[in-house]
């Protein structure tokens, strides 16, 4: 690999000294690694569990088939029928659909490269083809961080964090997804790589075979780099601040023609991607000048819509703001800072979207970044430091302007959307220093996201959802992300004044009841828009002599439930949290939630019957029901003054 012309001394560039034979074990290792990798979603069947397609993976499934079968993006009944020969388990939720002419005329309303790309192994394998795409994108990836490394470390160690930092994250779970989060992370990977690693600024040839002199020469580098940056951009514009580390680098060294090159190379691969769409669809983008709807669909012989009627002479269409697709990007954030300084919380840590929590490796390129001598303070971290700095404004992008949505809406897993630039943290590595520092980093990856590795798919647990891991013992030790609106697997009973939630599997609504989980420690949560003095629950067990422990923060009740309603009063001293929060239509407003952690222990549950219908699969241990608050204010509610009748809320979008 070509060597840059100028490095500090205390960081070696130089690949260090290892037998021949270890390299070829390495490699080889690798490579046996990557046809496994490959290879093994063909063995697999979607959907996984839960039973269904998920977020927005009808439209890109059906959008490949389309290209494959019919040469077309328009969606029409014998598309509707495709989807249900290889998925005929359930009604398929939020195909996204398109049109410019009142429905009259609809396409596939997601960005057509994905599908585009990865057709040729769907007309083989079918939905398992677009998976097998997705592998090979991971394993280009492994390569490409192994080649990297390998300039600072031994091959074996720079094999072993490449893999890490790939498959003990949530990479290896959207690889079995029909989306192109993989195609954007190899965007990230692929620029970077050539732009940073590939690319010399001393205009030295890179050493290997003849066909690799020619793909990675200097100026073909530059133009891998670009082309690679814009298939992710063409799907999320915001991933052109990852571009900004190679410019720097360019005008760092005065390169002027070469930065022509690659801006006038991304501008082109632009125009390409958007050419290539207009041919299809009559539009650069379906996120521009075009209605976009999602539609659920349960019959394969009929569209989900009627076409509107024609508009009359001289009339003018309007667009949807929200259907027109990218309004978004054009309005002015408006947040708090109470309500940012919560969300970055737990964008780094959260229960369900935390990125050390479902990513440690880079956690762990952090610190090395860090602690290197000589790297983040010296010549060599300049580049790097704009590396962060990209990583920062697209998180910082996700925050303001997806303030509900940061995490990637009703389907994902970990941050859906911050995954497609994970790859940059590879980039701020160089020397792995200790090299048992790798150790611990796979235990802690192996406890949080080990889980997801083993079952891709998805676990078959009660109430099987995408958020299933997160049931594991380690998850506990995270905050529950309590200003995201969108997290599958919740309930919730609101009254007037108060609401309950609680996991699917902890806890179930009845009517104006709530039945908990025997044999478990049920995690549940009271919101109020006041502080709460105290709170009247009435509990009941269906077995008799049921021991049951209701905690509320510094609260705590014990009883021996039975058949008969027994009165517990819990008086808190302090809530858990309180949170700032905005009014959704007066955005002015500001108010404060104060939230209360239950811990509810029940010591037997049993399967009940569910009315005439069968068995109902809750372990069912003990039933609570309201029987009041009195809130610090002096004010009490009781079941007589609130709602006539409890409101069942199912948090359950995207499965």
């Amino acid at each position: 690999m070509a060597v840059p012309a100028t490095r500090p001394a205390a960081v070696s560039t130089s690949p260090p000294s290892g037998s021949r034979a270890i390299q070829q074990t390495v490699a080889h290792s690798l490579l046996c690694l990557s046809l496994v990798l490959i290879l093994l979603p063909l063995t697999h069947r979607k959907p996984g569990m839960p039973a269904t397609l998920k977020a927005d993976e009808p439209a890109y499934f059906l959008a490949a088939l389309s290209l494959v079968k019919d040469g077309d993006l328009r969606c029409e009944t014998k598309d509707l029928a495709r989807i249900y020969q290889e998925f005929p388990y359930a009604p398929v939720q939020n195909l996204i659909l398109s049109t410019d002419d009142g429905w009259r005329t609809v396409y596939f309303g997601k960005p057509y490269i994905f599908a585009f790309l990865a057709a040729p192994l769907a007309a083989l394998w079918g939905a398992n083809g677009l998976v097998v795409f997705n592998s090979l994108l991971m394993v280009a990836m492994i390569w490409m961080g192994f080649l990297y490394l390998r300039r600072y470390n031994p091959d074996w160690l720079a094999a072993l964090f490449a893999v890490g930092f790939y498959l003990l994250s949530t990479t290896y779970r959207y690889v079995y997804w029909l989306q192109p989060e993989l195609l954007n992370m190899f965007a990230t990977a692929g620029c970077l790589f050539f732009g940073m690693h590939v690319f010399d600024p001393g205009g030295r040839a890179s050493s290997g075979p003849g066909w690799w002199h020619r793909l990675a020469s200097n100026r073909a580098a530059l133009v891998w780099s670009a082309s690679a940056l814009a298939l992710g951009v063409y799907n999320k514009p915001m991933l052109a601040a990852i571009g900004l580390p190679v410019c720097f680098r360019l005008l760092r060294h005065r390169s002027w023609r070469e930065l022509g090159i690659w801006l006038l190379s991304a501008v082109v691969a632009m125009g390409v991607l958007a050419g290539i769409s207009v041919m299809f669809t009559g539009h650069p983008t379906a996120y521009l000048g075009i209605d976009r709807q999602g539609y659920n669909i349960h019959s394969p012989h009929e569209m989900p819509m009627e076409p509107n009627p024609p508009p009359a002479p001289g009339e003018q269409r309007e667009l949807g703001r929200e259907t027109a697709g990218w309004w978004w990007i054009f309005q002015v954030p408006q947040f708090t800072f109470a309500e940012l300084s919560e969300d970055l919380v737990y964008f780094f840590f959260g229960r369900h979207t935390g990125l050390f929590v479902y990513q440690p490796f880079a956690l762990l390129a952090v610190i090395l970044f860090l602690a290197t001598p000589g790297l983040a303070f010296g010549r060599l971290g300049a580049v790097r430091w704009v590396v962060v700095a990209a990583l920062a404004f697209v998180a910082l992008f996700l925050l303001l302007f997806l303030q509900h949505n940061w995490h990637g809406g009703g389907g994902f897993v970990g941050n859906r959307y911050f995954v497609m630039v994970y790859p940059a943290f590879l980039f701020l590595v160089t020397r792995i220093r200790p090299s048992w520092i790798v150790v611990p980093t796979f235990a802690i990856g192996g406890l949080l996201v080990g889980s997801l590795q083993l079952s891709p798919l998805g676990l078959v647990v009660p109430s099987p959802t995408l958020q299933a891991h997160v049931r594991n013992p380690p998850f506990k030790l995270f905050p529950f992300e309590h200003s995201l609106p969108e997290i599958p697997g919740y309930l919730g009973l609101a009254y007037e004044e108060v609401y309950f939630s609680g996991r699917k599997d902890h806890f179930r609504v009845e009517g104006q009841e709530m039945w908990i989980s025997g044999r478990d420690n049920n995690e549940m949560w009271l919101q109020s828009l006041e502080p709460v003095e105290e709170l009247w629950l009435d509990v009941r067990s269906d077995i008799p002599n049921n021991a049951v422990t209701v905690r509320v923060e510094d609260a705590t009740a014990q009883l021996m439930a039975g058949p008969e309603l027994q009165r517990i009063t819990l008086m808190p001293s302090r809530p858990t949290l309180v949170r700032k929060e905005r009014a959704r239509v007066e955005w002015s407003r500001v108010f404060s939630i104060y939230l209360y952690r239950f811990n509810i222990d029940v010591a037997q549950g049993e399967m009940p019957r569910w009315r005439d219908a069968g068995e109902h699969f809750f372990h069912k241990g003990s039933i609570l029901t309201f029987g009041g608050v009195r809130f610090a204010s002096g004010r009490t509610v009781e079941p007589e003054d609130s709602a006539a009748d409890a409101e069942r809320t199912e948090i359950d979008q995207g499965e």
